[in-house]
């Protein structure tokens, strides 16, 4: 049942932060991008969430299955009527679930789960002092790639000012304070101990498909991969989110005063 829980959640993710649930109604309908762009997106989505279902229908039966869609459907609704608020909650309280979850199913101690995700003992000091270094060249990473993003005619970052300036207050803040913790604990502190830097940082970039940017995309992947090398060899999730939050409150400020 937990399982079943768990991957329905994990659906509803995939969904929400790649922009499927709100792009493939408009796409149906015939708005937004060309059809050819929209059947290929259509497509892929279709896939993935068929191969997910059979999966869980064939691990955990008939129940299983329709207790994960049930899940999905119920934190869309959450996310489609109440609002994009109830739908980053949801989200981020699956981000934070999903790695103690699986390393309960283990047997693993509270202590040794923490652990696991980069939680263990830290010196505040150093670790406020290397999570402002990281936050300086994650910015310095950043305005290289725009620059060069300008320069071969390839950015366009208006799309993440539009989507940015479109998000509540709420949502903004929750941006800062809460996200980049969630965020680092699942995919650098989990995603990225079970399937390797590059593939956790290549998921993490899509996780920001829903922009529909490509330098937010590139942004993602290019800052995702230099904070996974920082936990990879700190095991530091605390000077990871540090730097994640910062960045997070300098992009939302910069939006806002130069868009």
């Amino acid at each position: 049942m937990l399982s079943a829980l768990l991957f329905g959640s994990l659906l509803f993710i995939a969904g929400h932060y790649s922009g499927a649930f709100d792009f493939i109604p408009k796409a149906l309908s015939g708005a937004g991008m060309a059809w050819t762009a929209q059947a290929a997106w259509i497509l892929v989505f279709a896939c993935f969430f068929a191969l997910a279902l059979a999966y869980i229908g064939a691990k955990h039966g008939v129940w299983g299955l329709a207790l994960a869609a049930a899940v999905m459907l119920a934190l869309q609704f959450i996310y489609a009527n109440i609002g994009v608020i109830a739908g980053t909650l949801a989200a981020t309280f699956i981000f934070l679930c999903a790695p103690f979850y699986y390393y309960g199913m283990k047997k693993y101690g509270v202590k040794k789960a923490m652990a696991e995700v980069g939680l263990g003992s830290a010196k505040p000091g150093r670790t406020l002092l290397f999570g402002i270094g990281a936050y300086v060249f994650a910015l310095a990473i950043s305005l290289l790639l725009g620059l060069a993003l300008s320069l071969a005619g390839a950015s366009d970052s208006m799309k993440i000012a539009q989507k940015v300036n479109s998000l509540p207050i709420e949502v903004l803040v929750f941006a800062v304070v809460v996200s980049p913790f969630a965020e680092e604990i699942f995919f650098r502190g989990f995603l990225q101990q079970k399937i390797g830097l590059f593939p956790a940082t290549f998921i993490f970039a899509l996780a920001h498909i829903s922009y529909f940017s490509v330098s937010e995309i590139a942004g993602a992947l290019a800052i995702g991969l230099f904070f996974g090398v920082i936990f990879k060899y700190t095991k530091n999730i605390y000077a990871v989110t540090i730097a994640h939050a910062l960045y997070n409150l300098t992009s939302i400020l910069a939006i806002a005063f130069l868009f």
